[in-house]
This record gives structure tokens, sequence and C-alpha cells, in this order.
């Protein structure tokens, strides 16, 4: 494997600029600093018998950047994809010998960010504006984001950390990781787990199979999925919902919490560890938390 550095001229923007960056193959690094253009550094990889091999690689790959006033356009990376594989008389793309590129861009900390990657991970952090990424395979983790964040991934796993904003991270396979989030949160996934704490705003998370699990929510907080257990842990501040139809659900408070519970499983029992005899009622504005599964037991405990 031989590498090759490609560095594009920085390019100066206005006050609120916007990133349009896209990948095939390899690393996307965008991070968000106290500068007034958009600079880019890359690392192209290819794999060759020889150097001369190599060369020809390198010189099939092409990678537009573009500029139209405050917006910066950046790829993907323009390449053929010739090598197959042979699999019971069938070609099959060998795409893991495809050139890899990995990007490193760092931008004023108010530009938009508009990302996609075809496979590889992405990192994106710093930002002080609205994010969108899109990643058909692989690893995403976003931190320090202030500005509306919308996600959408195919296969792999997503971490979300320290957004000031309303959030939507959506995955067919993998799993989803988000604390410390100052908005709403809109979280889903075909298979695979969820997991959040700190969440201020309201919280919706879905799964078809595979755990939920939220922890110290301050505003309404909708769990469901179709197969898997779910876990709720922390204070009650706003009412709430828990549906499984195969599955545990698992709600835990701290002892004297004030709030009304409605909880019933067809085919389970439900049973509380705290002791409710000495507890005041609730009173009538208390939130009320419902919780229901069809097959599946219910158990309230201490958080």
């Amino acid at each position: 494997r031989l590498y090759r550095a490609l560095n594009g001229a920085a390019r100066a923007v206005g006050l609120r600029p916007l990133l349009r960056i896209a990948n095939r193959r390899g690393e996307l690094v965008v991070r968000g600093a106290d500068r007034t253009d958009i600079s880019f550094k890359g690392e192209l990889r290819v794999d060759a018998g020889d150097q001369r091999e190599a060369d020809d690689r390198f010189a099939a790959v092409d990678l537009p950047m573009r500029q139209s006033g405050d917006t910066v356009e950046i790829g993907p990376p323009d390449f053929a994809e010739q090598d197959t594989i042979r699999i019971f008389g069938f070609s099959i793309p060998a795409a893991w010998r495809d050139p890899r590129l990995d990007m490193v861009v760092e931008v004023p900390l108010h530009c938009r960010i508009d990302a996609d990657l075809r496979r590889g991970t992405t990192r994106i952090e710093g930002i002080r504006a609205a994010v969108q990424v899109h990643c058909r395979t692989g690893k995403l983790r976003i931190a320090d984001i202030e500005g509306e964040l919308d996600v959408e991934g195919r296969t792999g796993a997503v971490e979300v950390r320290s957004v000031t904003g309303p959030i939507r991270v959506r995955t067919r396979t993998g799993k989803l990781e988000v604390a410390d989030i100052d908005g709403d949160a809109e979280l889903s996934t075909r298979t695979g787990a969820i997991s959040t704490r700190g969440v201020t705003g309201s919280l919706h998370g879905r799964t078809r199979t595979g755990a939920i699990r939220a922890t110290d929510c301050s505003g309404r907080f909708d769990l469901h999925t179709t197969t898997g257990v779910v876990e709720y842990r922390g204070e009650i501040t706003a009412d709430g919902s828990i549906d499984v139809k195969t599955g545990r659900i698992t709600l835990g408070v701290r002892r004297g919490a004030s709030f009304y519970l409605d909880a019933a499983s067809h085919r389970g029992d439900v049973s509380s560890e705290l002791d409710v005899a000495d507890t005041e009622p609730p009173q009538e504005d208390a939130p009320t938390v419902q919780l229901r599964t069809r097959t599946g037991a219910i158990r309230i405990v201490p958080a």
C-alpha cells in the first residue's frame, strides 16, 4: 500500500459558510476552529504491485474542489471501480481494493456542514451551526455541536455527545449512543441498541429489534421496541411512555418520586420494589408514566 498527500489551498469564506463534502472510502474529519477560511488536507492510499502501477492508480483519482460564494464543495473522489472477484461464477466488486482517501478539513466555527461518506469513519466536532451527515457503512462520532443535527446511516455505530440543539439520528443497523443533549432527541434504528443520557428536551426512541436504555431525561420520553428490553432510570419530570411487544420493561426512579403510573402486561407480571405505603398522593398535575408490554415483565425499581 502506497500513500500520497493531497493538500488543497485554503478557501476564504464569509460569516455563514456552507461546506458540502463527500468521500467514497476512508476517514472524513471536520473540525471547527477560530478561522475565516476552509482548509483541506488529505492522504490518498492505493494498493499496487510496484511504483509504476501506483502512479497510474494515483493519476486515475480525481478530487473535485469547487467554491461558489460562501459555499465550498469537496469531493467525492472520482475513480474507476475496476477490481472484481468471482464467486460461484459471478463477478463482485472488490471494494476493499478501491483507493482510500483520508480527509481532514478545518472550517470556521459557524460553518454549516453537509457531509456524505459511503464507507469508513466520520468525525465532526466543534461546529456552531447546523450539521447534516449521511453514511452508508461505517462509524460516526459527532461532538461539541451548537445547532440542529441530522444524521442518517445504514450500517454502523453512531456516537453523539454534547449537542446544544435538536438532534435526529436514524440508522438501519447499528448501535446509537447519545449523551448530553440540550434539546429534543429523535432516535431510531431497525436493528441495534439505543443508549441515551442527559437529554433535556423530549426523547423519542424506536427500534424494531434491540434494547433501549435511557437515563436522566428532563422532558417527555417515548420509547418503543418490537423485540428487546427497555429501561428508563432517573427523574420523572414530564409524561412518559414505554411500549414493548416482546421484552422486559424496567423503570428506575428515586424513592419518594411523585408521579402517576399506568402499567400493564398481557403476558407477564408487574412488580415494584418501592414502598409507597407512606408516600403522599401525587398532585393533580403530576406527570404520568404509561408502561405497556404484550409479552414480558414490568419492574419498578429504585434508581
